[in-house]
């Protein structure tokens, strides 16, 4: 399977955020553990590295940074994704780009912790807490 993460999942991976950053490593762990691949929108690791690069100074934020690289599929956004969100009636437009680019990517699953930005998807969205559990449609 195909596992998308929101950006707010990758931001909880990278910072130390209690439960949040406790579910999104169990949910990386798990993606990798079962074979599956970790996808992860160019905009994400842009949005990542715009935050992290101030707390992690420069060599920390390479090494994080290439570690993410190794773990995941970079996806690009792309005309495709830009062009689709033009024309979608979605409310936030960032999210509609991550949307867009997961759909380009035949992505089966997102993960994000704002379920309801995604309310019209043809993915199945799901919660970390959702996924580990397994309470996926």
């Amino acid at each position: 399977m195909r596992i998308f993460l929101d950006t707010n999942i990758i931001i909880d991976l990278l910072e130390a955020r209690g439960e949040f950053t406790q579910n999104a490593l169990k949910v990386a762990s798990m993606v990798i553990n079962n074979g599956d691949e970790l996808l992860l929108s160019d905009l994400s690791v842009v949005n990542a590295c715009y935050i992290e690069r101030k707390s992690l100074g420069n060599r920390g934020f390479i090494a994080t940074f290439s570690a993410i690289r190794d773990c995941f599929e970079i996806i690009g956004m792309g005309a495709p994704a830009i062009d689709a969100t033009i024309t979608a009636n979605w409310n936030d437009f960032e999210d509609a780009m991550q949307y867009f680019a997961a759909l380009n990517a035949n992505a089966d699953i997102i993960v994000t912790r704002n379920k309801k930005d995604f309310a019209t998807s043809e993915i199945s969205v799901v919660t970390p807490l959702e996924y580990i559990e397994g309470k996926i449609k």
